[in-house]
């Protein structure tokens, strides 16, 4: 162990395009998504070597949440329980920025972050890729949160693979609402008859950002912007002050856009 306290900043994400393309017989949806790390939205986590077991405090918290709920306690469990062997006890702070309900992979991304925290406090050997793979245990989307590069996604959300979205010269801007959308609630109003059929994903976002806005879409967006009109009107203001591509993020309520820079 070369520390006894860690400071990490655990960013949001956002989804650009959600295309559901089908659904398991275990009821997981399969999908495609590209994962792209916002970085200038991020929560503070911290991690101090102390006493024994786990404590977890969480600032600016919308809610209280039980700790065996909490996804940094299970994110240590998981890490301590895999390592085994007598480790030291840690206290996690966590002063949230990101907002709960807003499909930006907050507590995913805590959870990632104490995962890598406690790797370095711990001093365990553990590459990023084994570390992921501990991490879905999770969520699907905290292995994304380990690599923190924006990564495109298949299969239930699981499978990775590189992607380069051809950004430069744009900017992202995040919106984010003061009502909670559910993730459970935008898949059960989701009808998988009528989605449009069109090209991957992956070949969507090859062609010009300015071709995205009628191609590239967030499958969960009819069923949510129906219950939660002002996600929708979020989205339209977007489109009203120049954006060339806007969207939903995963589940929502926050929407981002892409602005060609000037």
């Amino acid at each position: 162990m070369t520390e006894s306290v860690v400071r990490l900043r655990a960013n949001a994400k956002i989804n650009i395009g959600l295309h559901i393309t089908g659904k398991r017989s275990d009821g997981y949806h399969l999908m495609e998504t590209v994962y792209y790390p916002i970085l200038d939205l991020y929560d503070d986590v911290s991690l101090e070597l102390a006493g024994e077991g786990c404590a977890v405090e969480m600032l600016n918290l919308s809610e209280p949440l039980p700790l065996e709920a909490n996804l940094c306690y299970r994110a240590w469990k998981l890490l301590s329980d895999a390592v085994g062997g007598l480790l030291p006890g840690v206290r996690i702070c966590v002063n949230k920025r990101i907002p709960a309900g807003a499909g930006l992979g907050g507590g995913s991304s805590n959870a990632a972050a104490v995962l890598r925290g406690l790797r370095t406090l711990w001093g365990i050997e553990m590459d990023d890729v084994a570390l992921a793979d501990l991490g879905e245990k999770l969520g699907a989307d905290v292995p994304f949160f380990i690599y923190n590069r924006p990564l495109y996604a298949c299969g239930i959300g699981t499978e990775f693979s590189e992607i380069d979205l051809g950004l430069e010269g744009f900017r992202i801007e995040v919106r984010t609402l003061a009502v909670h959308s559910p993730t459970p609630e935008a898949f059960m109003g989701l009808d998988l008859s009528g989605l449009p059929k069109d090209l991957p994903l992956r070949d969507l976002l090859a062609l010009p950002v300015a071709e995205w806005r009628e191609r590239v879409r967030n499958d969960l967006e009819g069923p949510v912007f129906a219950r939660l009109p002002e996600v929708a009107a979020c989205k339209a203001s977007f489109y009203a002050d120049g954006a060339v591509y806007a969207a939903m993020t995963g589940s929502g309520s926050a929407c981002f856009a892409v602005f060609a820079q000037t």
